[in-house]
Parts: C-alpha cells; sequence; structure tokens
C-alpha cells in the first residue's frame, strides 16, 4: 500500500511541476509504463553509482526512459540522492531533473523536480 501511495504522489509532483498527463510525452505514459518508469527509479536510485544510468522500455518499443543518479548527500540525515531523468515517446523526449530522500522503509521519496525541458516545452 506505502508504494502504491508514494507512485501516486509521484505522479502527483511531477503533474504539479508540468510533466503530468498534460503534457506532450509524459502525459502519453501508461499505466504500465508509469510503474518501469517508477521500478527504474528506485532501483537507480538505491543501487546505482553516480553517473550510472537505469535504461526502461515497454514491450513496443515505442515509450523509454533513463534514470541517472548525479549526487548523493545527506539532508536531516537521511540519505538523498539527485537524479537526471528522461522519458521518449516516439522519438520525442521530455528531461527532469530531480531529487529524492530514502524512506526508512527503503522506498525513495521524491522531494524536488525541476520542470520539464522538451517538445512542446522548452524553457529559456
Amino acid at each position: 500500500m506505502g508504494r502504491v501511495i508514494r507512485t501516486l504522489s509521484l505522479w502527483i509532483v511531477l503533474a504539479a511541476v508540468g510533466c503530468g498527463p498534460d503534457t506532450p510525452v509524459a502525459g502519453s505514459l501508461s499505466e504500465g509504463d508509469r510503474k518501469l518508469m517508477n521500478d527504474s527509479t528506485q532501483r537507480a536510485l538505491e543501487r546505482n553509482r553516480i553517473g550510472r544510468r537505469v535504461n526502461w522500455t515497454d514491450g513496443s518499443g515505442r515509450v523509454s526512459g533513463s534514470v541517472t543518479p548525479t549526487r548523493t548527500y545527506l539532508s536531516g540525515g537521511q540519505l538523498c540522492r539527485e537524479f537526471q531523468q528522461t522519458v521518449t515517446i516516439d522519438r520525442e523526449t521530455e528531461f527532469i531533473d530531480g531529487a529524492a530522500c530514502r524512506e526508512d522503509d527503503g522506498v525513495w521519496e521524491i522531494v524536488k523536480l525541476s520542470d520539464p525541458v522538451g517538445p512542446g516545452l522548452f524553457k529559456k
């Protein structure tokens, strides 16, 4: 139950920064794609050293993404990591920088996300 709530909270945060269902790329993700993205994010943050990317792809090869930890730090005694994430659908990619902190139960909770940059969302 806790993981489901945290996955839902990730999508609430993504929507709040503009990478939810209304953006051209992320808005096209199915539930299965969202699960792949979340599982890959959890795996990358838990297991990978800085700079080592985790890639994910749906069964059709039409949807893919990656998560790369970029920094590890402590915040209030809690282990946290910054990361870069991409989501690609039909060769259109959105890029997001974020940070997550590890909860006592081992789940990484998203604490910060940048505005997405990608098709139709270019920020200057």
